[in-house]
C-alpha cells in the first residue's frame, strides 16, 4: 500500500480505526469477518474485509507497520473475546 499518498493514508487510518473497533489481537484481515464484522463501522476496508473471506483471502501486513494490541499478562484474553462467549450479536 502507497501509505505516503492521501488516499493510502486514509486506508491505513481506517484500517487502525477498524482494529481499535473490532478489538482483535491479531491484524483485522486476519480475524473472521463473521465472527467480528458487527463490531466495525460500515467502511470501503470493511467491505473489502468482508469480500475477501468467502474466497479463503487474507490480507497480512507487515507486523513492524500495522498496530495491533497485544495482551499483557498470561491468562489475558480481549474484551471482545470475552463478550462474545456470553453474548451472540448479530448486525
Amino acid at each position: 500500500m502507497r501509505s505516503t499518498t492521501q488516499v493510502g493514508k486514509k486506508i491505513e487510518i481506517s484500517l487502525a480505526h477498524m482494529q481499535i473497533e473490532v478489538g482483535a489481537c491479531q491484524q483485522v484481515f486476519t480475524a473472521s469477518f463473521e465472527t467480528h464484522s458487527h463490531l466495525a463501522t460500515r467502511s470501503m476496508v470493511k467491505c473489502l474485509w468482508g469480500e475477501m473471506e468467502p474466497f479463503g483471502l487474507y490480507i497480512r501486513g507487515d507486523v513492524t507497520q500495522i498496530w495491533t494490541p497485544s495482551l499483557q499478562g498470561n491468562n489475558d484474553v480481549t474484551t471482545t473475546k470475552f463478550v462474545a462467549h456470553y453474548f451472540n450479536i448479530t448486525e
